[in-house]
């Protein structure tokens, strides 16, 4: 697991050094990259056979803390004291809009596909995550 976060970190500033200073554009490239993760997962759990709710659950969880672990290094620059507080700010943040994640999810299932569903829940669910990590949980990096 160590492996995997220095990975994550050093792809943070790969993509820091190639891109823009904004932070709204580092901010939607992590959304980008978790949302990959969600997909992917979905994609893996729903092939092994887990039904659509098992599935969305273990992807999104996932994608948070691929997100919050590259807005923390990647977007907001962070300092290393504190993740853990952070994390779990984030965490709680993200609650109400994994909630509505997961509702537009099962609401749009039936007539958009797992896939397409999960897409509009991010979508609804991300202002509301950029707000509260912008002006909560990483305040004071800004």
């Amino acid at each position: 697991m160590r492996h995997f976060f220095r990975d994550v970190t050093e792809l943070a500033e790969l993509l820091d050094k190639k891109l823009t200073s904004s932070i709204t554009t580092r901010f939607v490239l992590a959304g980008g990259v978790g949302f990959g993760v969600i997909e992917a997962l979905l994609w893996v759990g729903l092939s092994f056979g887990f039904n659509y709710i098992v599935a969305i659950v273990v992807a999104f969880e996932t994608s948070v803390i691929v997100n919050f672990v590259l807005n923390d290094s990647f977007t907001f620059h962070a300092e290393e004291k504190g993740w853990l507080l952070r994390l779990g700010g984030f965490e709680v943040t993200t609650l109400l809009a994994r909630v509505l994640n997961i509702g537009v999810y099962l609401s749009t299932i039936a007539s958009l596909g797992p896939y397409l569903g999960e897409f509009a829940g991010v979508v609804t669910a991300f202002s509301g995550n950029y707000l509260m990590a912008r002006l909560v949980i990483w305040r004071k990096a800004i």
